[in-house]
């Protein structure tokens, strides 16, 4: 499970303030149940996707852990050698022309941003250790982020440094300022352990945890938060006790309708594969052969069983996934649904009427 083992030392705030102050009144409109809008508000000039008051300060102000602006990748051998990896750590891989690429949530938890280059795309990867949520996403060409000293849903936002908006990973969007309201356009990546990743992807390149910075990446800087059932910052919500606090779910969102998954029983009692729906939406949620979890929106299609890293259908054709995750069969196309990883508390806050699948 995510960061299971990632245990240790406490964070080095930093004590510089924020970007700017969010205003302290909430938009007249009614808000979802998660406390966010379907629709962009306006309130005191400033735009917004979810009530302002939800959002708070972490304490450790702008850029409180430094991000990365240069990076450096490794061969699994010499990543090895680096001797921090621990093989039940997740990280966000993505499958590139030119090999897998593998980011550790190891190093993302001291950096919170990561800026990259994939091929001629400038891309980030975030992580934030108190959600559990991140992943690899597009970038516009020079643009740049940090970590902006705000929380919301107990999820770390991050801004863009050229209109300093806000942006949530657990919504997938920017929620506050002159952006709110634009998406998180992913890479295609997915979520995978370590130990999977390199027993897939032998060649394949690795995050380096010489990053310039003396930091003790085989160690989390919260400590034991991950382990223990305690938050540190409230929630828009209850939380749905239908699943402990921090057990690790895959989050998807579907015209509204939202459902989680756990990828244990999926893989126990499912097959690694379940034709499912979201809300009027038929999608199929299945693991491949290096422990990813996937999902697509299938239509009218019935699949049978996962064959390695594709998907047999109940007539026998088989279906294979390209890099941006869409299933391919000759000319048909089923497309990848994004999806997010986070902690259940802060799935069940921002979507309380989600459905789960799950061992309860």
């Amino acid at each position: 499970m995510l960061g299971l083992m990632l245990l240790g030392s406490g964070c080095t705030a930093d004590t510089n303030s924020n970007i700017y102050s969010v205003v302290d009144k909430d938009p007249s409109a009614e808000a979802a149940p998660g406390g966010f809008y379907n629709d962009v508000q306006k309130v005191r000039g400033n735009k917004t996707t979810v009530r302002p008051t939800d959002i708070m300060s972490n304490g450790q102000g702008v850029d409180g852990f430094p991000v990365l602006t240069e990076t450096t990748f490794v061969s699994v051998e010499a990543a090895e050698a680096e001797d921090y990896l621990l093989g039940e750590i997740m990280g966000y891989a993505v499958d590139t022309t030119e090999g897998s690429r593998f980011y550790s949530t190891q190093v993302l938890a001291w950096h919170g941003v990561v800026h990259d280059k994939i091929g001629d795309q400038d891309v980030i990867a975030v992580h934030s250790v108190l959600s559990g949520t991140g992943g690899v996403y597009n970038r516009e060409e020079g643009e740049e982020y940090g970590l902006s000293g705000y929380v919301w849903n107990s999820d770390a936002l991050f801004y863009d440094r050229s209109s300093e908006s806000l942006w949530s990973v657990l919504l997938g969007e920017a929620v506050y300022g002159k952006r709110a309201g634009e998406d998180l356009e992913s890479v295609g990546f997915y979520t995978v352990s370590w130990d999977q990743w390199k027993a897939a992807n032998p060649n394949g390149l690795v995050l380096s945890s010489d990053t310039g910075y003396a930091r003790r990446y085989d160690l989390s800087p919260y400590g034991d938060y991950i382990v223990v059932r305690d938050l540190i910052f409230e929630t828009t919500n209850d939380i749905v006790p239908a699943l402990v606090t921090k057990a690790v779910i895959t989050g998807v969102v579907v015209n509204d309708a939202a459902k989680a998954y756990q990828i244990g029983p999926l893989v126990q009692l499912g097959g690694r594969l379940l034709n499912d729906n979201v809300g009027d939406t038929n999608i199929v949620t299945w693991v491949d052969s290096k422990g990813a979890l996937h999902i697509n929106v299938r239509d009218d299609v019935e699949f049978d069983r996962v064959q390695d890293e594709d998907l047999l259908d109940v007539n026998g054709r088989l279906w294979k996934i390209d890099e941006m995750g869409n299933l391919l069969n000759g000319n048909s196309l089923l497309s990848r649904v994004s999806t997010t990883e986070a902690f259940w508390f802060a799935w069940s806050a921002t979507h309380p009427h989600s459905e789960l699948y799950a061992i309860v």
